[in-house]
């Protein structure tokens, strides 16, 4: 029987000691360096090994961190929406509140409010109106 690379991996990982009994062998172990040709130790290559993760994961931290700040400011927005649309005590005037709010705290140049199937009474209103091919 022939020993292959994966039963020698699996027999260090079942048997960490091996190292401890043998340090040597980790001391004299020269890889070679993935960037360049030149050889490094097993601990060099690790540490590289070891940086390469980190800034992996610094990047990674830093979208979490910009999502997070993005989401916080659109929770905040949504929030002082809500409180306006409770604020407005007039319920014919709630429609307008709505778009005026949401462009006002989303900074948008445009809204609309299109409600279907309402009472004949407020069959006039902007809201009521159809909608056409450009929306």
């Amino acid at each position: 029987m022939q020993l292959t690379e994966q039963d020698l991996a699996a027999y260090l990982a079942e048997h960490p000691e091996f190292f401890e009994r043998h340090a040597e062998l980790l001391a004299g172990v020269q890889l070679q360096s993935p960037h360049g040709n030149r050889a490094v130790s097993l601990q060099e290559r690790q540490i590289e090994m070891m940086r390469d993760k980190m800034r992996v994961l610094e990047h990674r931290l830093a979208d979490l961190m910009r999502n997070a700040a993005e989401n916080e400011a659109i929770s905040g927005r949504l929030l002082a929406w809500v409180r306006a649309m409770l604020l407005e005590r007039d319920p014919a005037a709630l429609p307008q509140a709505v778009v005026r709010e949401i462009q006002q705290q989303f900074q948008l140049s445009q809204a609309a409010l299109r409600l279907w199937n309402l009472r004949p009474e407020f069959a006039t209103q902007d809201y009521a109106a159809g909608v056409g091919d450009d929306i």
